[in-house]
Parts: structure tokens; sequence; C-alpha cells
């Protein structure tokens, strides 16, 4: 679990330029988030599973409205190089007689060496060290019709979400072996070495092999079990609440940077209190 609840909103926000959809600092496990799931952020940046909208009976059971028919796309997989957040910078080592790969703590037999340097006062590297798949609903209409007509329910089931807001995901990115490294010194530097062109891991083409070598911060590595993924980033159907005061002044929460608005903004009322719900698309780019 991470080490400070702020440290997932700086993550998902300057992973956002990768265009990969909204990051996870914590990577849930693919049994709850997956593409098809209703669920929420909590304050310490975790994911917590509301409903599958494509269990029949557990949306029943709910009172709430079935989803109707939508497609799951085939699965896309690729293999990722070392991804870092817009506050780190990437640079080349250049490995001699003054400077060795075992001093850098990375394999004699390394083709090339990476560094990454902290700009600002926080930063973090994604390293997937198999093949990463992305699966997907091609179309994100049924969902939000379905994410408006339920919204005044699912508060009144999940009351956390008047602050926190709630998503359906339509698309995930996942992976089995990862590591997350998060800088918040400037004098740290993450050491990454590499050999070129070696069979892709889970059997996708040829690609890159990466080392962990020296580090100034920390490696996280979620264990998995038995078939499980971890989802490291996703995009689909965000809905927002802001409760309106009698004078209609908004309470506003946390907005997300890349997040674009879906231009439907709508009211739910529960008992003498309103709130306007926001609905936006967190998109794969």
């Amino acid at each position: 679990m991470s080490t400070n609840h702020f440290y997932y909103e700086r993550y998902a926000n300057s992973m956002m330029f990768r265009g990969h959809g909204h990051g996870f600092y914590d990577p849930p496990s693919n049994s709850d988030a997956r593409p098809g799931i209703c669920g929420y952020i909590d304050d310490g940046g975790i994911w917590q599973k509301m409903v599958d909208l494509k269990d029949d009976t557990a949306v029943n059971d709910l009172k709430l409205s079935n989803l109707g028919t939508v497609q799951l796309k085939p699965t896309e997989k690729q293999t990722w190089g070392p991804l870092h957040t817009n506050t780190v910078k990437r640079t080349d080592v250049q490995v001699g007689a003054n400077l060795s790969l075992s001093s850098l703590g990375v394999p004699l037999d390394c083709s090339g060496v990476l560094k990454y340097s902290l700009n600002s006062s926080f930063g973090a590297i994604l390293l997937c060290n198999d093949a990463v798949e992305m699966d997907s609903y091609g179309h994100k209409d049924t969902f939000m019709r379905w994410a408006k007509a339920n919204a005044e329910l699912l508060r009144k089931i999940w009351p956390d979400i008047t602050n926190h807001g709630f998503y359906v995901m339509t698309s995930t990115w996942s992976a089995r072996d990862i590591y997350i490294n998060s800088l918040h010194n400037q004098e740290d530097n993450v050491v990454i070495g590499f050999k070129a062109m070696v069979p892709g891991a889970g059997g996708v083409g040829l690609s890159t092999e990466y080392y962990r070598g020296q580090s100034g911060g920390n490696w996280h590595h979620p264990i998995v079990t038995g078939d499980e993924r971890k989802v490291i980033f996703f995009g689909g159907i965000h809905l927002s609440f802001n409760k309106l005061f009698r004078r209609f002044n908004k309470q506003d929460q946390v907005e997300w940077t890349g997040y674009r608005g879906a231009g439907d903004t709508f009211l739910v009322r529960d008992g003498d209190d309103a709130y306007e719900v926001q609905m936006s698309v967190v998109s794969l780019q």
C-alpha cells in the first residue's frame, strides 16, 4: 500500500501524458478491476469495486438497471520499456573505464544503461517485465447511459462516492511482473540496464529485456497469484458529485488532470439535498 496517500494523485496526474489513461500507484487485481466494473478510488488511492455490470445477478440484487449488450474487443498485447512520469528526466549513461556496468548494479552483458533523475518534488518509474495486455469495450455510450441512470441509487448504496465520485471501467492495461519506483529527492537516481532483441515475454515477438540497477528510491513489486494480473492503467467514465447548497454554491471534489468533459451535467436529489453530477471521460489517447 502507498506510504503517502497523496502519492497516488501525483502519480496518476503525472502519468496521464503517456496516453494510457488513469495510472494506479497501487495496481489492483484484475479480479476487481476490469472493463465493465463500477467502483471508486478511496482516500488511500486504493481501487474499491462496487459491482460488475456484466454480473446480472449482482446488478439485479442491488436493483440497478441492466447494462444491455456490449462486445469486448480481442485482447491486445504489447511489450513496454520503462515508463516515467513527466517529472522525471531520462538520460543515456556512457559506460567506460571510469564507470563500469558492475558499479551500476546491472549485468555485465547489458548493451546499454539508462538513468532516471527527478526534476520536481515527486516522480516515478514503471517497469513491466512481461507482456502488457489491453482489454476494452469499443464504445462508451452504453456505459455512459447506465452510469447516468444509476448514479442516484449508487450514491445511496455507497455513500462514500459522494466524496470520491465513481468510475465505470471500459478499458484496462494490465501485467503480471510489475515494478514501480517513486522518487522524492532530486539527488536520487534510478539506473536501468537493457539488452536488446531477446524473445518477448509472453510470446510477443522480439523485445528488449530490462534490469533494475542502482536506485535512490524503493521498488514496489506487487505479488500475483495464479492467473492474476495487476491493472496499471484504465480508461472509462467518471462521475463526480458536487453538493448544491441553498445558494447553489458547489462543494468541489478533486479534479484529475487529463479527464475530458462528456458534455453531460445533471442533478440527483436525496431528500432536501441536491447534487450536481458531472460526467467526464478517462480516455486512452
